[in-house]
């Protein structure tokens, strides 16, 4: 049952000030024989049996109010990041789950951040481009995931209002050893800020990937280099020391 589902949060850390400034819900599930499992593992499965959408709601829900709980804990500020499938998109009004996640916890909008994988751009333009208006229309902020993946969409993620791109986990596991991946990163962590967009790097776990990523601009960092994904509870002495050096 839905007691199975559980959040975990990842920290973000700003490199300049050394803050800790947010941390994104990821999804497990504990199940009774195979343990916790991620989304890739069981998201397929949910779609087929049309368990999707409902678990889509809760965890955008639940990463609100556990917003709200630390923001209460005098936790800011903050930024609650939560990840959007191609699947919820194509089912549910995204505005209007947003906009309930959000009067539910009374978790102000600018602290939630919604990101889309990148593909989804190119996939489905116009469905994307109405549920981003009214996401926007929210104050929600919006974000691209694995940016760097397609380069058709630089205009349309200005199209669509985003104000953040995570560049693509595959071009930082290269890094910064593989000069191809290397030249690719540095150009579109150049393109993203010079249109604006808040830059951040997941899945940093090495000190060679943060220098090099840092040094091309890139300010907000996500991985077990600074923290592994944890149970609220866990992460919350790292959000409140604020300060995370590493």
């Amino acid at each position: 049952g839905r007691g199975e589902l559980f959040l975990v949060y990842q920290p973000r850390i700003d490199i300049a000030t050394r803050q800790v400034v947010g941390a994104e819900a990821l999804l497990r599930w504990r199940h009774p024989r195979y343990g916790v499992l991620a989304p890739e593992a069981f998201l397929p499965l949910a779609d087929d049996t049309g368990l999707l959408v409902p678990i889509g709601a809760w965890v955008l829900r639940e990463a609100c109010m556990q917003g709200r709980r630390w923001l209460d804990a005098g936790i800011k500020p903050l930024t609650v990041v939560v990840n959007i499938t191609a699947r919820q998109l194509r089912h549910a009004s995204l505005a209007t789950e947003v906009r309930a996640a959000l009067e539910a916890s009374a978790l102000p909008p600018e602290s939630l951040l919604i990101e889309v994988p990148e593909t989804l751009l190119r996939q489905m333009p116009e469905q994307l481009e109405e549920n981003f208006a009214g996401v926007a229309a929210t104050g929600a902020r919006l974000g691209v995931d694995d940016f760097g993946t397609g380069y058709a969409s630089l205009p349309m993620l200005q199209h669509v209002r985003a104000s953040a791109v995570c560049i693509d986990r595959k071009l930082v596991a290269g890094l910064p050893v593989d000069a191809e991946r290397a030249g690719l990163a540095k150009a579109l962590i150049t393109l993203a800020r010079g249109l604006n967009f808040d830059v951040v790097a997941k899945g940093v776990e090495t000190h060679a990937q943060r220098d090099f990523l840092a040094e091309a601009g890139c300010r907000v960092f996500q991985g077990d280099l600074f923290a592994s994904p944890g149970p609220a509870g866990e992460i919350e002495p790292l959000l409140r020391a604020r300060a995370r050096a590493a």
